[in-house]
Parts: C-alpha cells; sequence; structure tokens
C-alpha cells in the first residue's frame, strides 16, 4: 500500500513500503450494571476513532543524511491532514481509502542502522471510507438502508419499518441514535430489540418518554 499524509508520500511499493501496519478501531461507550442482572448491558455512544500504526526503512546515501532523517522526521511532517491510502499492488486494480482530519500523534520508534533508518508511525482520525463501498463488505449500495424517523411525545419504543425490504436471508446490522433538537434537549438513547430485527425492518426501545414531538431516531442498517 501507499501511504500519503497531508499529501506527502510516506511509503511507496517497492523503495520504501509499509511494513508492520496495524489498525485499531475504538468508539466510546457505556457499560451498565444492573443489579441481581444476569450480565451487565453496553450502550454505544458513538465518537468512532481508528488508530494506524505502520514502519518504513529507508536507505539513504550517507551516515548523515539518515542521522539527520531519523532525529528530525517528526518535527518536520505535519501533524494534521487528510490520510490517502492506495491500496493493491502494481499490476492489479488499486483503490483508495480516505481518512480526514487525521492527526500525527507519534513517531514511536526510530532506528538506525548505518544507512537504513526505520520509523513507525502513529496516524489517529476518525474513520476510514472509500470513494466506492466495498462490495465484499457490505454487498454494495443497495445493503446499506439509512433514514430519519420522527418521534412523538411520549414514546418509550419506536418500531421501524426500512423504506425498502432487504432481500430474503439478509441479516442486518444496525446502529441506532436519538436526534435532539438542542442541546438543551432530552439524553434520551436507543436500544435495539434483537429480536425484532427482520428484513423489513426492527423495533428500538428509548431509555425514556419523548418529552415532545421534535426527537428524531436516525439509523443505519447493513446488510449482511
Amino acid at each position: 500500500m501507499k501511504i500519503f499524509f497531508a499529501g506527502l508520500q510516506l511509503t511507496d511499493w517497492a523503495d520504501y513500503p509499509a511494513q508492520a501496519v496495524s489498525v485499531n478501531g475504538q468508539t466510546v461507550f457505556e457499560a451498565v450494571d444492573i443489579v441481581r442482572a444476569a450480565a451487565a448491558r453496553f450502550f454505544s455512544r458513538g465518537n468512532d476513532s481508528v488508530t494506524l500504526q505502520f514502519s518504513v526503512r529507508r536507505e539513504f546515501a550517507t551516515n548523515r543524511e539518515c542521522q539527520v532523517y531519523l532525529l528530525c522526521a517528526f518535527n518536520t511532517l505535519p501533524k494534521a491532514g487528510q490520510v490517502q491510502i492506495t491500496c493493491g499492488t502494481p499490476g492489479e486494480t488499486t483503490q483508495d481509502v480516505f481518512m480526514d482530519n487525521a492527526v500525527l500523534t507519534a513517531t514511536p520508534q526510530g532506528i538506525f542502522n548505518g544507512i537504513e533508518a526505520i520509523v513507525q508511525f502513529t496516524i489517529q482520525g476518525g474513520a476510514f471510507y472509500t470513494d466506492v463501498p466495498p462490495p465484499f463488505y457490505l454487498g454494495g449500495e443497495d445493503m446499506i438502508l439509512r433514514a430519519s424517523v420522527a418521534l412523538p411525545s411520549g414514546a418509550d419504543n419506536i418500531v421501524v419499518l426500512f423504506g425498502t425490504a432487504f432481500p430474503v436471508g439478509t441479516v442486518p446490522i444496525i446502529t441506532a441514535n436519538i436526534e435532539k433538537p438542542t442541546s438543551a434537549g432530552a439524553n434520551i438513547f436507543a436500544t435495539v430489540r434483537a429480536d425484532s430485527v427482520s428484513v423489513n425492518g426492527f423495533t428500538a426501545d428509548l431509555s425514556g418518554p419523548t418529552p415532545d414531538a421534535n426527537h428524531k431516531l436516525t439509523y443505519i442498517a447493513l446488510g449482511t
């Protein structure tokens, strides 16, 4: 893969390829312990983040050039920008993956041996996305359903019907959140009932009744 950060190329396919690439995704969640419950309950609170780590090996003409690069690499690179990764290898069809508003948070390790330097980079951001959804994972854009549903005042659950049903045999994965009208709105969250999910829709329980008719449930359903 070729990795670009803030317009600068950090890795190449042949001369200085990415090595030891790792990706770590995290989300903010809330754990609720219920007295005498069989198991604790966990709720997603969004704020997803992804950490990308990789190492790059580069060779230089002289020891001086190698050592200067090693010492100055972190301070001379921009600290924020877009990540663009070209996935694939020469001779095959490639695809670009992007991460906006990413931050170069660290170069946790840098070593040199003569004219060879190996530097590890850590870049963090919100989420990777592609110019075209990867069909091998999502089944294509037709397998992604998104919508916002108005909630009536006093509602403590909502039955959602998809605008278009998934194909028979599909198992939808659903993420649902409550959108409040202002910062002063009620902090209500939604929990999808697993036994209600079907190709036609789902039911979500709310953590409390809606105080007015200005709250909405937003969801994304991925067909698998």
